[in-house]
């Protein structure tokens, strides 16, 4: 993914970056919120891991992005990849979660289009993204990732889980020519597929937040200035939550109810009077 501020990631401790997802971000249009710290349960997909909690998700980037067509002052791109969970942090400790990258790894692949204003990689810009979707992935063993053939690409030892699914919700892009480097700003949902995978918060709607730093050791252009690769950057996401309230019965199901109890009661009459 892309890069994304050091405001945005002092402020969120999170967003996912350049092509990326979000649970719930932001700079600009997107609105700044608290991260919350969640609980992860492993062991929903690999029998004995432990559970662990964080407030971020610390991950390695491996993705690729390619311009298409102009038209007027805008260039289409397509932005594809992979986001491994390395570590995680809670409040000012870092750690890594026991048998992370080792028994199990968790990470993200991602698929993302959007415009940006220049016509290619050559010159500084800024863009939007106009969709992204994603799957957060459980894979048993260890999983190693690279940018090999000029594509991302994912090697997994043991048998892969979908964990949970998401899609963009807002975001924006920034490439700067020289020095070399990719930024990024997104928000995204959360949508659980493995329902024992998160612990707690529970009753709540995640969303995901994400911030990447790619310089140009990081990010290579290729393709005559059409393309740029990310191999091995880094970034973080983190979750932000909101409590679903407890469903109101509707007017008509309210009347239905009160139409039963008096039914009830009349009944009780012509047992009492009988």
């Amino acid at each position: 993914m892309r890069n994304i501020s050091a405001t945005a990631k002092a402020l969120t401790r999170a967003t996912l970056a350049g092509g990326a997802m979000v649970l719930t971000l932001s700079l600009g249009s997107v609105a700044v919120q608290a991260a919350t710290a969640v609980t992860f349960d492993p062991g929903a997909f690999v029998p004995g891991a432990s559970s662990f909690t964080a407030d971020v998700l610390n991950l390695k980037d491996y993705s690729r992005v390619d311009l298409g067509a102009s038209s007027g002052g805008s260039t289409a791109f397509t932005e594809k990849g992979f986001l491994l969970v390395n570590n995680a942090s809670l409040g000012s400790e870092t750690f890594n979660p026991t048998g992370n990258r080792d028994a199990y790894t968790l990470y993200f692949q991602y698929n993302g289009t959007g415009t940006q204003n220049a016509t290619d990689f050559t010159s500084s810009s800024q863009g939007v993204f106009t969709g992204l979707t994603y799957t957060l992935y459980g894979a048993v063993g260890e999983s190693s990732f690279s940018v090999d053939g000029s594509q991302p690409t994912v090697s997994n030892e043991g048998a892969t889980t979908v964990l949970a699914t998401g899609s963009l919700i807002n975001g924006t892009t920034s490439f700067s020519a020289n020095p070399t480097g990719a930024a990024a700003n997104i928000s995204a949902t959360y949508i659980e597929q493995l329902s024992n995978f998160i612990l707690s918060p529970t009753n709540s709607t995640l969303r995901v937040f994400g911030a990447f730093n790619n310089n140009e050791q990081i990010v290579t252009v290729v393709n005559d200035g059409r393309s740029f690769l990310i191999n091995g950057g880094g970034g973080d996401i983190s979750f932000t939550a909101t409590t679903n309230p407890t469903p109101v019965p509707e007017p008509a199901s309210m009347i239905l109810f009160g139409t039963a109890l008096i039914g009830l009661g009349a009944a009780a009459r012509r047992r009492k009077s009988v």
